[in-house]
């Protein structure tokens, strides 16, 4: 029997849904049962409640009914820490392993805006779970700093096809946000 592993994430349009996506097409949890608890969408609050107590039930089935569950949580910031530590939780409860993958995202300027008790939680997530992943060298030596744990670091990856790709002089695709913190500017002065 393969082993159950849950990965837990938005379902909306954006870099946690294509990398955990990224991870299936790829074949990564293929020696696994994979199943895939979406808990946001970002379309209303009210969806994205009911998605996220779908998500909290299936999980509590799961637990009860299996053992040896592994979490993958895909976490960013704000709501997204709040549900990833319900699974969390949860998880401890049942004695399920963890996995909790940060997507960077705006967390630095989540984290130091918090009071007192949301930093503490933080903390001890960063050190309840049984692998805490960031997707940068940087976001290991932040996370490093303010938990005093050094996670291990998953960069993003580019599924490159063996297409024969005809290119012209001065095109740039950039996909991504134009946002500052997704590095479009960047880009533009080195052109």
């Amino acid at each position: 029997m393969k082993i159950p592993i849950i990965t837990i994430g938005t379902g909306a349009a954006g870099g946690i849904d294509s990398v955990i996506k990224g991870y299936i097409d790829n074949g990564l949890f293929y020696d696994f049962e994979h199943i895939r608890l979406i808990s946001h969408m970002g379309k209303s609050r009210l969806n994205d409640l009911m998605l996220f107590v779908s998500a909290i039930m299936n999980l509590l089935y799961l637990s009860v009914k299996r053992k040896n569950l592994i979490l993958h949580c895909h976490m960013s910031y704000n709501g997204s820490f709040f549900r990833k530590l319900s699974f969390l939780l949860i998880a401890k409860l049942f004695k399920n392993k963890t996995i909790i993958h940060l997507h960077g995202s705006e967390f630095k300027e989540y984290f130091s805006s918090r009071g007192y008790v949301v930093k503490k939680l933080v903390v001890w997530m960063i050190h309840s779970c049984d692998y805490f992943v960031v997707l940068s060298e940087g976001w290991s030596e932040y996370i490093l700093s303010i938990s005093n744990v050094k996670p291990i670091v998953i960069h993003n990856y580019v599924d490159i096809s063996p297409n024969d790709i005809n290119r012209e002089k001065n095109t740039i695709l950039f996909l991504g946000a134009f946002i500052k913190r997704k590095g479009i500017y960047e880009l533009l002065r080195a052109c």
